[in-house]
Parts: C-alpha cells; sequence; structure tokens
C-alpha cells in the first residue's frame, strides 16, 4: 500500500482561523464585460487592462445591491455567457502566510485565476473555459448572496505585486443577474473537517482519497479485500467501518411485504437526525450494525444536498445494505432528483464545503461521483421506483402523464437509470421532468389531480397507496383517504429540536415513529374510539360523536363498507347548513373527522343543540350533538 498527503485546495467550513486581510471585499477591479473574445494572457501579471473600465464590488446587474453595474449586452433574452475581472495586491514577502484563504460570491459560476494560474472552479464544467463556456447550474435564492471559502497555499503567491482574474459566467442566455465580489485573507494556522473516503477504479488500482484532521490523504490498494475504509463523522465525532462489496447488482423492483419496514425520505446529509431515528426504530445499534432482522429499510430519495455529512450518510445505507443481506433483511435506496441531480452535474443545492473538498483531493465535484467510482457505481445501480406487497414507493410521485406511459416498473427504472449520463431524446424523457417525473412531481402532495385520476395511476399498478417525499409537510400525513402518504419532513429542523419521525409498518398496520421508539397508529386503521360490535366495516355507519356534549371539539367517526363519495355536514336546529366537514370518495374503512365547533364562514357557532348528518349513495342518517361554550 502507499500512502501519501498533499495539501493544494481545500473548503473552509466549521472551523475558525487567524486571519489578515490582504484584498478586502468592495475593493476596485477592473473589468471587461463586452463579451469579446478574451485577448491571451488577460489573467497574467504584465497584461495590460488600461482599456478596461473600473468600479468597486459588488459588481454586477439585475439584483440591485450593487455597487458597480455592469453590462450585458444588447438583447436581455441572449446575456453575455462572461465578464472578466482583475484586480492586485501586493505581499511584502511570500513566506508571510502559509495559506491564503479566498472568499468568492459569485452568480452564477466563476473560475479564479492567480499570477496567471488557475487555482479554483466553482460551479463551472470541466474542460476548458473561454468567453462562451456556461456555468454549470443556476444559482439562486441564498447561494445568490452566499461568499464560498476556499484556500490556496502559499507558494502560489510571489514577494511583490500579484495579479488576480477571475471570470464570471451566467448559466444561460435569459439569466436575470449576475453578481461579483471577492475577498481574500492570510493565515497560518488551519485544521480539517473530516470527509470520504471517495474510492476510485484507476489504473487497475484502487485509489481512496479521504480527508483527515491532519489534512487530505490517499491510499491505493491492489484489490477489494485489502482496502480499509474508515468513515470518520464530524457532526457527531464518531467512525464507522465500510467493507467493499464485491458488485453492484441492479436491486429487484418488485418484493413481498415484509414483517416490518421503516420508511423516510430526504435525510439531505443530516447523518445526526438519520442515526437518531434508525436506532428508535430499531434498525441499528449505536455501532451501526443491523437490528432490523428480516424487515425493510426504505429511503425514499435525496440523501444529498444542504447537508454536511452527505458522504457519511451514503456510506451508512451501504453499509447497512451488507449487513442486512446477511440475515434476509433489505435495504431499498430509491433514487429521488437531488441524488440525481449530483449525478448529472447539477450542483446548486450542495453545501458549500464540498466543492474545494474535492479540490483538496485533486478532483472535480462531479469525479466523486462518475462512472468509475464505487459510490457513483452503487448509485446508478439504484431504483426510482418500486413496489413492496402492494405500497409504491416514489420520491416525487405518478403523474397522470407518466401513468399513460403505461410502462412496467422495469421499463421505468430502466429509462432513468439509462438517462443518468446519456440525455433521454423521445417521449419517455417525462420520467424525467421537473413537472411531471418520478422524482420531481409533486401534484400527489399538492392534491392537484382528482380522486379518479387516481384511481387510475393506482389500478395501473394494481397498488393501494403511494408513500413518497420530495414535498415538504408538517407531519406525516394521508392523503386522498391515505392512498397517498406524504413523508417528507423537515429533518434539519427537527433534530434540532430533539426529534425525528418516520413511517413505520408492521403487520400491515401503518404508525408514526419517533426516535424514542414511541410509534403511534396511523391513517384509518386506528379504530380506537369505535364501538367494539364493529370489527370490519360491513355497513355504513355513523357513530355516536365523543365526546358530547363538547367543548372545543369533537370527533365524528363512520364507516364505509365499499369506495363511495361520503358527506358529512353539520346543521342548526332550524335546518340550515353552518359546516361542510366532509365531501370526498372514500375506501372501505372507519374513518374519523374532527368538528371544531366553527361553521363555514369561520365563526364560532355558539352554544346550542346541532344536527351532524352522514350521506353516502342512498344511505343518510343523522344524529344531534350539543356545543357548549
Amino acid at each position: 500500500m502507499k500512502k501519501f498527503c498533499n495539501l493544494i485546495i481545500i473548503l473552509l467550513a466549521g472551523f475558525c482561523y487567524s486571519q489578515d486581510i490582504i484584498l478586502p471585499r468592495g475593493s476596485e477591479w477592473m473589468y471587461l464585460d463586452d463579451g469579446a473574445t478574451w485577448n491571451a494572457g488577460w489573467t497574467t501579471f504584465g497584461f495590460n487592462d488600461s482599456g478596461w473600465k473600473t468600479g468597486n464590488a459588488q459588481l454586477g446587474y439585475g439584483d440591485g445591491d450593487e455597487n458597480t453595474k455592469v453590462s450585458y449586452g444588447s438583447s436581455s433574452s441572449r446575456k453575455y455567457p462572461a465578464t472578466c475581472f482583475r484586480a492586485s495586491f501586493n505581499l511584502d514577502s511570500h513566506d508571510s502566510f502559509k495559506y491564503y484563504v479566498v472568499k468568492v460570491l459569485r452568480d452564477d459560476g466563476a473560475v479564479v485565476h492567480i499570477n496567471g494560474k488557475e487555482v479554483l472552479r466553482s460551479n463551472m464544467p470541466d474542460g476548458d473555459i473561454n468567453h462562451l463556456t456556461w456555468a454549470a447550474s443556476t444559482v439562486s435564492g441564498s447561494a445568490e448572496d452566499t461568499f464560498y471559502d476556499y484556500l490556496l497555499t502559499g507558494e502560489l503567491m510571489i514577494a511583490g505585486k500579484n495579479t488576480i482574474a477571475v471570470s464570471v459566467h451566467q448559466r444561460k442566455g435569459s439569466s436575470s443577474d449576475i453578481s461579483f465580489d471577492l475577498e481574500l485573507l492570510g493565515t497560518n494556522e488551519m485544521s480539517f473537517d473530516s470527509d470520504g473516503p471517495y474510492v476510485f477504479y484507476r489504473d487497475n488500482q484502487i485509489v481512496v482519497k479521504s480527508i483527515k484532521e491532519s489534512g487530505p490523504c490517499t491510499e491505493i490498494y491492489a484489490d477489494k479485500s485489502s482496502a480499509q475504509l474508515m468513515c470518520h463523522v464530524t457532526a457527531i465525532q464518531d467512525s464507522f467501518t465500510v467493507i467493499l462489496k464485491e458488485d453492484l447488482p441492479i436491486p429487484e423492483d418488485q418484493y413481498q411485504l415484509p414483517g416490518k419496514i421503516l420508511a423516510i425520505s430526504d435525510i439531505e446529509g443530516n447523518f445526526k437526525g438519520f442515526k437518531m431515528i434508525l436506532q428508535g426504530a430499531e434498525v441499528m445499534d449505536d455501532r451501526y450494525n443491523w437490528t432490523f432482522g428480516t424487515g425493510h429499510l426504505i429511503l425514499v430519495g435525496d440523501l444529498f444536498d444542504r447537508g454536511e455529512s452527505v458522504t457519511e450518510c451514503l456510506w451508512l445505507i451501504y453499509r447497512l445494505e451488507s449487513l442486512a443481506e446477511e440475515v434476509g433483511g433489505s435495504v431499498h435506496f430509491i433514487l429521488g432528483n437531488h441524488d440525481i441531480m449530483n449525478m448529472i452535474a447539477d450542483t446548486r443545492y450542495v453545501h458549500p464545503r464540498y466543492f474545494t473538498n474535492a479540490s483538496l483531493l485533486g478532483e472535480n465535484y462531479n469525479d466523486l461521483y462518475a462512472v468509475d467510482t464505487e459510490l457513483g457505481r452503487w448509485l446508478r445501480s439504484k431504483n426510482t421506483i418500486e413496489k413492496v406487497g402492494d405500497l409504491i414507493f416514489v420520491h416525487g410521485g405518478i403523474s397522470p402523464e407518466v401513468a399513460s406511459l403505461n410502462l412496467s416498473l422495469t421499463e421505468m427504472n430502466s429509462i432513468v437509470r439509462d438517462c443518468i449520463d446519456t440525455p433521454a431524446v423521445d417521449s419517455n424523457s417525462i420520467l424525467l421532468t421537473r413537472s411531471d417525473g418520478l422524482y420531481w412531481y409533486r401534484g400527489l402532495v399538492k392534491k392537484t389531480i382528482t380522486e379518479s385520476q387516481l384511481d387510475v395511476i393506482l389500478n395501473a399498478l394494481n397498488s393501494s397507496r403511494i408513500i413518497v417525499g420530495h414535498s415538504v409537510v408538517d407531519e406525516i400525513s394521508g392523503l386522498y383517504d391515505g392512498r397517498v402518504i406524504a413523508i417528507d419532513l423537515d429533518h434539519e429542523e427537527n433534530t434540532q429540536n430533539g426529534w425525528m419521525h418516520a413511517l413505520y409498518i408492521d403487520d400491515g398496520k401503518f404508525y408514526i415513529i419517533d426516535n424514542n421508539g414511541n410509534a403511534k397508529l396511523f391513517l384509518s386503521e386506528d379504530l380506537s374510539g369505535v364501538p367494539s360490535d364493529v370489527s370490519l366495516p360491513q355497513q355504513y355507519r355513523l357513530f355516536p360523536a365523543y365526546p358530547n356534549p363538547f367543548n372545543p371539539e369533537t370527533t365524528i367517526m363512520y364507516s364505509v363498507p365499499r369506495r363511495a363519495e361520503v358527506m358529512i355536514e353539520i346543521y342548526n336546529l332550524r335546518g340550515q347548513k353552518i359546516k361542510n366537514l366532509v365531501r370526498e370518495f372514500k375506501n372501505t374503512g372507519v374513518h374519523q373527522v374532527v368538528w371544531d365547533g366553527m361553521d363555514n364562514n369561520g365563526l364560532h357557532a355558539g352554544s346550542g343543540v346541532y344536527v351532524y348528518r352522514m350521506c353516502a349513495g342512498d344511505f343518510s342518517i343523522s344524529r344531534k350533538i350539543t356545543l357548549v361554550k
């Protein structure tokens, strides 16, 4: 085994260092904003930039917060792809600092040169960069005002005058704005947050690159059996080992219903919260060993982006997947939009630390999940939609447009998998689109389709329910009478508040489980409060409301023997309807609705006796209830 460490560029994330400001934010820059071909040597010290314009940062247009507004050309729909900036700074001695910190604000992408040498790329593609090169992805929201931090080694600088040159690039010709500012700092002390390992297969060797507390490190192995992988989790100061798999087969996309399922989505690099819920649900122990037996853990997409522990989450799933298989259990990693975005170079939501961690390791960020890496190959083997029992698991959802293609699950998964590295060019590309595709669709959670359209989708898949992530809800929710279950919660905020929730299915019953292992029955399977003579609904029934009299609210339960449109309404004793409680199709089962004493206008109904009435087909029944204020 060969082992060596080297320092190139590193992102500063989550640690402190002493610093001196060399080039402050808001400095004066020379700039070229005419969209013309770049002159040779424009990044070097001796280049003649006397014909360039000057202005103080922030430089750009379109946001209204610029100190200097630059030109974008004569066409608002075809703006210049790139704008160039140059500035100089003096150093008394090139030994003054061991490291130099570059903080760059760029919308959308940027390439930075010092003394004619490229030192970093931020949100830019591989290959040669020129005046016609577009940024890798669109920057929006808070990312437009973020300074991305990078560390350069001291040998890049010279004593005396130094030149820094930056090209800032649009994502596309119709982009509405660009922004640029840069700050340069000097420091002699630095520590590192762990990241990795990243496993590459190159030149018939296994190359393992990691960032450790001492800095970046590379290890080379001859075969998988000798590779030693340790994943350190800075967020909780813990670590676990990983053994590389011999092969990475494509998983099945249909499974029999196991005794137990834990389903969770949109972890987004939140290792602490992920560990909390996995331990609470007894999926694993505190040493990351599988304890779920023949149960199934189902990740409904989006392990990537936003969080600082993406790599660690991926390796944990990879580890648990192997351990589960040994005892007849299973781990399902269903790809979401953010997972796929990271494989197709759409990095708009990637946490800033990962861009320059890649540079530190001598890689472009997109190299970390390429086809010559273990994580890249593993991710490309995964499905985008799976069926367990009669339950469909998919990140975004299934739109009527996708359902109309009449594709099998295997066909859908193959199309998405094939298009990760080769863009789709036919009608099947609808599987990949932002509005209607499997991992982008939000219509089920937003309830933009009708009950009848959902019937068609479920019938086509021979399924009873669809479980989705992607669209955040306040709590795990049963929509369309529980036929759609939304499980994407704000896990980051919940973790900070000390709790995590996930969907837990045990013996065919649905629960919400927390990180302490407490499980609460969920959906219409909860028959608490139903009279003992009703075990399964054989007829329409309207049960006595409880409590009665009530203040401030009461629960009305009813049974439906077959799918039907149900209406439950509240009337006063004068026969005037004051509240519509239910008017929708209901599946076979026992259901409930809460009346909070408010009328249709949002006003308190007032004390008195009221009638609640249920209608379904030819069935109609009324009961009385008393509201006490």
